[in-house]
C-alpha cells in the first residue's frame, strides 16, 4: 500500500523535476516532504482531537450544544484569520493555551463521564394508546 502511494505521479511533477539541472535535486524536495508529512499528519489529528475533546467537555457541563458551536465558530475564524492575515504576538500564546486547555479537558473527561445521567427523557408513566383515545 505504501509503494503504491509513493509510486503515484503527482499533477505537474514531471515539469517540476525538468527544472533542475542536475537531475536529482528534486529528490530532496519529495523526501523531505515525505519525511515530514507523517509529522505534520500526526499533530494535526493531535490538535483536533484535543479541540474535539475540548467541545465534549463543554456539551455535557453546559447541557447544550450551543456553546460548543460558539467556541468552534470562533476557533475557526481565529483559524482563518491566521492563516490569512497578519497574525499578531498573541497567535503564539493562543496556540500554547489551547494545547494547555485540550490537555486539561482530557483530565476532565472522567470527572465528567462519571457523574453523568445519560438518560435523555424520563420513562413514559403512562401506555401510548391510553393518552391517544
Amino acid at each position: 500500500m505504501v509503494r503504491l502511494f509513493l509510486s503515484v505521479d503527482m499533477a505537474g511533477s514531471t515539469q517540476f523535476k525538468a527544472r533542475f539541472s542536475d537531475g536529482g535535486g528534486w529528490l530532496e524536495i519529495f523526501r523531505s516532504f515525505f519525511t515530514n508529512f507523517p509529522l505534520m499528519l500526526a499533530g494535526q489529528v493531535g490538535f483536533a482531537f484535543l479541540g474535539g475533546t475540548i467541545f465534549y467537555i463543554l456539551r455535557r457541563t453546559t447541557g447544550t450544544l450551543i456553546w460548543a458551536m460558539v467556541l468552534h465558530g470562533f476557533w475557526d475564524f481565529s483559524s482563518f484569520a491566521v492563516g490569512y492575515g497578519t497574525p499578531g504576538a498573541f497567535a503564539g500564546v493562543a496556540q500554547i493555551l489551547y494545547f494547555v486547555t485540550g490537555v486539561l479537558a482530557l483530565v476532565a473527561v472522567a470527572f465528567v463521564i462519571r457523574g453523568a445521567d445519560e438518560r435523555t427523557a424520563p420513562p413514559p408513566t403512562t401506555p401510548v394508546a391510553q393518552t391517544i383515545g
